[in-house]
């Protein structure tokens, strides 16, 4: 649900006289315990921009 609201937001603001340029951000989905694990595998991953599961 939050991967849609936010899907639209930036396809609305695109539809407009302004984009938005959205680049170099990671949204962690469904945090829980394994959240750190996650984060140190973003931060010291030498494959950037795969997605983690």
């Amino acid at each position: 649900m939050l991967q849609t609201y936010i899907s639209n937001f930036i396809d609305t603001a695109n539809s407009g006289v302004r984009k938005v340029k959205i680049t170099g951000h990671t949204i962690v989905l469904n945090w829980n315990t394994r959240a750190s694990e996650i984060i140190n595998d973003l931060l010291y991953s030498e494959s950037k921009g795969k997605e983690i599961k």
